[in-house]
C-alpha cells in the first residue's frame, strides 16, 4: 500500500481527505464520544476541545480503511491554498454551506 507522510501511519492516497481529518476533529469528536458513552446510532455534538489523537489514530484509520468510517463526508470545499483565506472567512462567519473546508497546495 503506497504510504503517505503524515501525522498518521499508514495512510493510503484513496483516502486522503479522510486521513486528513484524522489530524483535526475525527480523533476530537470521538474522544468526546467515548468519555460521553454515546453509542453508535446517537449523536454528540463537540464542542471544542483537545484530545489524546495518538490514542485514536490507529482504530480510527482502521474504521476508514474498513469503510467504517468517512470522516470527510463533512468537508464542504476544498480549496487552493490561494483561496483558502477567503474559504476559512467563510467558515468562521457560518456563511451558508461552509461546513469543512480543507486547503489543497
Amino acid at each position: 500500500m503506497p504510504m503517505l507522510s503524515s501525522g498518521a501511519e499508514g495512510v493510503a492516497p484513496d483516502h486522503e481527505n479522510d486521513f486528513t481529518l484524522l489530524s483535526d476533529i475525527f480523533p476530537t469528536g470521538y474522544h468526546g464520544a467515548e468519555l460521553a458513552e454515546v453509542s453508535p446510532g446517537h449523536t454528540v455534538v463537540v464542542f471544542g476541545g483537545q484530545c489524546p489523537g495518538k490514542k485514536y489514530n490507529r482504530y480510527l484509520r482502521d474504521l476508514i480503511i474498513a469503510g467504517r468510517a468517512e470522516p470527510s463526508l463533512i468537508v464542504s470545499h476544498e480549496v487552493g491554498l490561494d483561496e483558502a483565506p477567503d474559504a476559512y472567512e467563510k467558515f468562521d462567519k457560518r456563511v451558508d454551506g461552509y461546513t469543512k473546508v480543507l486547503p489543497h497546495p
